[in-house]
C-alpha cells in the first residue's frame, strides 16, 4: 500500500506564517537588541529603567488602541479584551518612586493604515504580549514587583496568553487567506517593528 504524503504538504496558512516570520525576523531581532528593549533583561535592571520602558511602550500601545484597534475590530472579535493601556498606567502608578518623564508621542510615518497593514501591526503588538511572559519573571525577581503591583503589562492575559495568541493567529491567517492580502500584512508588520525600533532609539 502506497503511503499518502498529502498531510505533510504545507498549507497556505503554513506558508503565510513562515513567510511572515521570515520577512520580519531581522526587524524583530533589531528591536530586541535596541538598548531600550535589551535593558529589561539587564542583571542590574533598575526601577527607573523599567519605568522608562513602560512610558515609551505606553505611547506605542496608546497609538495602537486609538488607530489600529478600530480598524481591525471586525476581524478580531475579542479586540476589546486586548486593551493594555490600563495595565501600563497601573504599573506606572506602582513605580511612583522612580523618576518620571514625558517622551515624544509615538506617531509612525504611515499616513493611512489599510486593514491588512493594520493586521500586520497587530501581529507585532500581540506577539510582544506573548514574549512579555518571558520578561515577566526577570522583572519580578529584580524589582520585587507582582502582577498586581507593577508588572500587569508583562503579565499579558495571564494563563490565557497562549490561547489568545493562537486565537489571534487564527483570525490573522483566515483573513490573509480570504482577502489575499498576505504581502500587505507582512509590510504592516515590518513597518511596525521598524517604527517602534526607531522610536525607542530616538528616546533612549
Amino acid at each position: 500500500m502506497t503511503e499518502s504524503h498529502s498531510n505533510t504538504q504545507p498549507t497556505a496558512t503554513d506558508s503565510f506564517l513562515k513567510n511572515l516570520r521570515s520577512a520580519t525576523g531581522p526587524m524583530h531581532s533589531a528591536l530586541e537588541a535596541n538598548p531600550v528593549s535589551a535593558s529589561l533583561m539587564a542583571p542590574d535592571l533598575s526601577r527607573a529603567t523599567y519605568r522608562r520602558y513602560l512610558t515609551l511602550m505606553g505611547e506605542v500601545i496608546s497609538f495602537t488602541e486609538k488607530t489600529i484597534f478600530p480598524a481591525v475590530k471586525d476581524i478580531i472579535p475579542d479586540i476589546d479584551q486586548r486593551l493594555k493601556s490600563d495595565h501600563i498606567h497601573a504599573d506606572l502608578a506602582a513605580l511612583q518612586d522612580a523618576p518620571a518623564d514625558s517622551p515624544a508621542i509615538f506617531h509612525p510615518d504611515e499616513k493611512e493604515f489599510s486593514l491588512p497593514f493594520a493586521m500586520g501591526y497587530m501581529y507585532v503588538i500581540e506577539g510582544s504580549t506573548l514574549g512579555g511572559r518571558v520578561i515577566l519573571k526577570h522583572v519580578q525577581d529584580k524589582l520585587g514587583l507582582s502582577e498586581d503591583q507593577g508588572v500587569a503589562f508583562f503579565a499579558g492575559y495571564g494563563t490565557e496568553t497562549g490561547m489568545r495568541w493562537k486565537n489571534f493567529l487564527s483570525n490573522l491567517t483566515n483573513y490573509a487567506e480570504q482577502s489575499g492580502s498576505g504581502d500587505e500584512i507582512i509590510k504592516g508588520a515590518q513597518h511596525a517593528f521598524a517604527a517602534i525600533d526607531r522610536y525607542f532609539a530616538a528616546n533612549s
